[in-house]
């Protein structure tokens, strides 16, 4: 008998079926990898799984006992533990807090919950063992009292990992683990899990874009498209399945990117952005020292470098979000490091985050006409409509459809076409590609690449540094919250190639 078992389970939104009568099982300590595009389903059934979502039709089993009526917080304490595509973590607590607060929920030590919210119970030894141990497994014992605010997405993603694994899990459920991780981080991610299968018997249920990754650390393969189980066996044999490829990548070979040759609209005035001696801090935590740059206006800046180098908290600064400790931030000659973020996208300033940055109880059109802001004109507000359509013609079909039913890597796509349909002066994206399989990316990019060639400015964070290089004319290289090369890309690409190897 296997130690989860789902058989038949059906999900629907409305007039859409995320899941449509699905079977898969997972054995004790064995790694079953969950791929297929995005939107098929992955991440609803690990909703089924672990209780945020119950299905509509068919039955959940772990260790021999259907769970699909129970609750969350039940299902956790019988072993089943998750990880987030969306990382999930609490303001205002440390790292170390976290994991204490996740052994705790998983092993109830008879404490009151007034006594929990007080304050007065206090943290045992083995708690505090059991979360030095988990944060050591995962490598961030060194940032146990840091505030999770200071940490990059590399690190939060490991966090996540930390109270995932804290305790005794027996099966674990993992959304997207390896996005934004460092190479490094993620060898040290596969090696965790491999260990932890071997060493204590752990079932794990992995949700991973990266084929690399999946092919290394699964024994089978399920492979899901629109709601359906399409493929399932041995890992390399569905990896060559023609099948599989086509529904994944979107053609039987991936397509090979290439460079995009982007006009540019260089006024000659004012850079767009500039940074001048920017120092920033989260709390004790300092995570920009002496920072200065320049974007020119209708030109690409890649924003690069190795996880926690400090290019979100730029991004943050730029947009409004954080105010700088000192020096300042410019935009076009404006002076803004003192602004409120509504201030600075009146100036023309748009902010993608990480994440998934969409309204879920509206319908995906809805999502899009409310970007359009205070413009009244009937004809033009129709033509950004439709802009976003053109640009992304796979959320036309669903303009009804309420955004927070779509696939995260629909949301993020989403995102975008919020943003594009009326392109912005200064566009900061920050980390588009996480969590979107191959054929979205290309899609995102050339959607990218489209809004430059309409004059937008654009400052990018991320993680596939070529598709980076492919876009961007100017490189602002950072390293541990410092800029330490600033040029054009054509002599600056080989040198950060190889120090984000070397990182």
């Amino acid at each position: 008998m296997a130690l989860l078992e789902v058989n038949g389970v059906s999900k629907h939104f409305g007039g859409i079926s995320a899941l449509d009568s699905v079977s898969i099982n997972v054995d004790h300590g064995e790694v079953v990898g969950l791929v297929g595009p995005n939107g098929a389903g992955k991440t609803t059934l690990l909703q089924c799984i672990s209780g945020l979502l119950p299905p509509d039709e068919g039955q959940v089993s772990f260790d021999g006992r259907r769970i699909e009526h129970l609750a969350v917080h039940d299902r956790c304490r019988l072993g089943i533990r998750r990880t987030f595509q969306k990382v999930e973590l609490f303001p205002g607590l440390s790292v170390e807090d976290h994991v204490l607060l996740a052994y705790r929920s998983s092993r109830p030590v008879g404490l009151t919950l007034v006594e929990d919210l007080l304050g007065l119970s206090g943290w045992t030894d083995d708690e505090k063992e059991a979360a030095s141990d988990a944060l050591g497994a995962v490598g961030l014992l060194d940032h146990a009292k840091s505030p999770v605010e200071s940490l990059d997405l590399g690190r939060s993603r490991l966090l996540e990992l930390a109270r995932a694994i804290v305790g005794e899990p027996r099966l674990l459920l993992l959304d997207e683990p390896s996005s934004g991780l460092r190479n490094r981080d993620v060898e040290a991610f596969a090696q965790l899990v491999s260990g932890l299968c071997r060493s204590r018997n752990v079932a794990v249920a992995i949700i991973e874009h990266d084929l690399d990754l999946v092919s290394r650390l699964a024994d089978r393969l399920v492979v899901l498209d629109f709601g359906k189980v399409i493929a399932s066996g041995e890992t390399r044999s569905v990896l060559v399945d023609p099948v599989v490829r086509e529904a994944y990548l979107g053609s039987g070979e991936a397509r090979p990117h290439r460079p995009v040759a982007v006009p540019r609209t260089d006024t000659g005035g004012p850079p767009a952005l500039s940074f001048a001696h920017v120092d920033a801090s989260y709390g004790p935590y300092r995570a920009l020292f002496d920072v200065s740059f320049n974007v020119p206006p209708g030109s690409v800046t890649a924003l690069l470098g190795p996880n926690g180098a400090g290019k979100t908290t730029i991004a943050r600064i730029a947009s409004g979000l954080i105010h700088p400790s000192s020096g300042t931030v410019s935009i076009q000659g404006a002076t803004v490091q003192s602004s409120r973020t509504w201030k600075i996208a009146r100036m023309g300033v748009t902010l993608i985050p990480e994440g998934r940055p969409v309204f879920g109880s509206l319908s995906v059109e809805e999502n899009v006409e409310l970007s359009l802001g205070s413009e009244k004109n009937r004809a033009r507000r129709r033509e950004a409509v439709e802009r976003a359509w053109e640009l992304f013609p796979r959320l036309a079909g669903r303009k009804r459809q309420l955004a927070g039913t779509l696939s995260g890597g629909e949301q993020r796509i989403l995102a975008l076409a919020r943003v594009l349909a009326t392109p912005p002066r200064l566009l900061i994206a920050d980390e588009l590609s996480l969590g979107l399989a191959p054929e979205i990316t290309d899609e995102v990019f050339e959607a990218l690449r489209a809004v430059c060639e309409r004059g937008s400015t654009l400052l990018l964070i991320e993680q596939q540094v070529e598709r980076a290089l492919g876009l961007a004319d100017q490189i602002v290289a950072l390293r541990s919250g410092r800029v330490w090369a600033v040029g054009p890309t054509s002599e600056l690409a080989d040198v950060v190639r190889a120090d984000l190897v070397a990182s």
